[in-house]
């Protein structure tokens, strides 16, 4: 069996899980698919994203997918893959031979810094990318006007914005209503203690540089020693604590502030990835939790 590197649905309720060399799209998979063997992975009407064609002579591969960003309203399927490093960008429908439209990879090397977390704004057509060396690379008029390199970088710091706080960004989300970021920082080596952390920046429409944090919670209490995916639904936060083993669940986030444990958790070995079921689908309420 291959492991699970993350998963996130579309409006239409398609589920996309990374796996090492590709992407596996499930069909309806967040809406009711029937029972066994239709919830099966069936090649007939489920696809997945692995060569890569396109303007790339030799074409490569999707090597290491860490995290996928869907835009259904742009039709836009962003893969950050950490193997090659960099970050492909396909139409949604793209399929086993998929022609990868670009791809990033200014500012990223293996070793020194990969993608590790995506989020796209398609109102103001921004790309944010979580990266492993603390910073978040942002692409502005991403679709607008295509680019390799960053137009800007923010770097959480401290309450003085002079000393950068992040170390290895993993899980990212972009708050448009409130033009907020809230990143999950998987600090040293995995194991080494509970040194994660999460970070929420304001004004992330404008900010640019070492920005002072609003909110940290980090520490023991908090069972972070490597957060990876998170999800968001605007005063909850939900974290895929791998290390550990550990769904997280923080309330309130934006009222805490450093050594918080979390409201609740539940334990999953090896958790990587978590995702809010929208409300429109069916059920309606809820959400997935991937391990591998």
């Amino acid at each position: 069996a291959q492991p699970i590197t993350f998963a996130t649905l579309d409006v239409a309720g398609d589920a996309y899980v990374g796996y090492p060399g590709g992407v596996a799209v499930a069909n309806r998979f967040a809406k009711q698919r029937g029972t066994a063997p239709d919830v099966a992975f069936d090649p007939s009407r489920d696809r997945v994203v692995q060569n890569v064609l396109g303007p790339f002579d030799p074409p490569d591969p999707i090597l290491e997918p860490v995290a996928v960003e869907v835009d259904d309203r742009g039709g836009l399927l962003l893969i950050a893959d950490v193997g090659l490093p960099g970050v492909w960008v396909f139409g949604q429908s793209a399929g086993p031979a998929a022609n990868a439209t670009r791809r990033l990879l200014s500012g990223f090397s293996v070793g020194v810094n990969v993608p590790q977390g995506l989020d796209y704004d398609f109102d103001t057509d921004t790309l944010y990318v979580a990266c492993s060396s603390g910073a978040v690379f942002v692409y502005e008029d991403f679709v607008a006007v295509p680019g390799d390199l960053p137009d800007r970088t923010i770097t959480p710091g401290d309450a003085l914005g002079s000393v950068q706080v992040s170390s290895n960004l993993h899980g990212i989300v972009h708050d448009a209503e409130r033009d907020l970021l809230v990143l999950s920082d998987a600090g040293g080596a995995a194991g080494s203690g509970d040194d994660g952390a999460i970070y929420v920046i304001d004004a992330a429409s404008i900010s640019s540089g070492l920005v002072p944090v609003t909110t940290a919670v980090a520490g023991p209490s908090t069972g972070l020693d490597e957060p990876g995916d998170l999800a968001w639904n605007g005063d909850t936060l939900w974290v895929a604590e791998r290390v550990n083993g550990q769904l997280l669940r923080f309330d309130g986030l934006l009222g805490l502030s450093g050594d918080a444990a979390p409201a609740a958790s539940l334990a999953l070995p090896d958790v990587y990835s978590v995702e809010l079921n929208p409300e429109f689908l069916s059920p309606g309420t809820g959400g997935s939790i991937t391990t591998d």
